[in-house]
């Protein structure tokens, strides 16, 4: 943030030994920049960084500044993005511990779609494997 600002000291200061309307110019251009950047670029940038949607991070940067100021703005993203990790990881644990309760309910069926298919893929092919073995010991070709 502190950045662009620096960067653009040098560069209004040659315009102000050149003219200071120019200088001026200068300064509304960097902060016209500055700011469509804060604005638009940077909640698309976070917002697909943390799997957030842009608006949320807008929406919660402009409350978090009104209620907070700009210490709240700075804190708002990090601290909202703790709290979607806490809430997502204690919902997968919900839903895998409500199915555990189903399958321990239910009798000894197999249910296809709650096996991962890699185990499916691993236990046919070692399933060819062990029969390829047998069929080579027997010699049956």
């Amino acid at each position: 943030m502190v950045g662009p600002w620096i960067g653009a000291i040098p560069s209004v200061i040659v315009r102000l030994l050149h003219s200071p309307m120019q200088a001026i110019i200068v300064l509304v251009i960097v902060v016209i920049i500055q700011q469509m950047e804060s604005l638009f670029v940077q909640p698309q940038i976070i917002g697909k960084r943390m799997s957030i949607h842009p608006v949320t991070v807008m929406v919660l940067v402009l409350v978090a500044g009104r209620f907070i100021g700009v210490i709240g703005m700075v804190l708002v993203i990090p601290i909202f993005a703790i709290v979607k990790v806490i809430v997502t990881h204690t919902n997968r644990l919900w839903r895998i511990r409500q199915e555990e309760k189903i399958l321990k309910k239910t009798p000894a069926v197999l249910d296809y779609h709650l096996i991962p298919q890699e185990f499916i893929y691993y236990n046919c092919f070692t399933a060819c494997k062990f029969l390829f073995f047998i069929s080579n010991c027997l010699n049956i070709t």
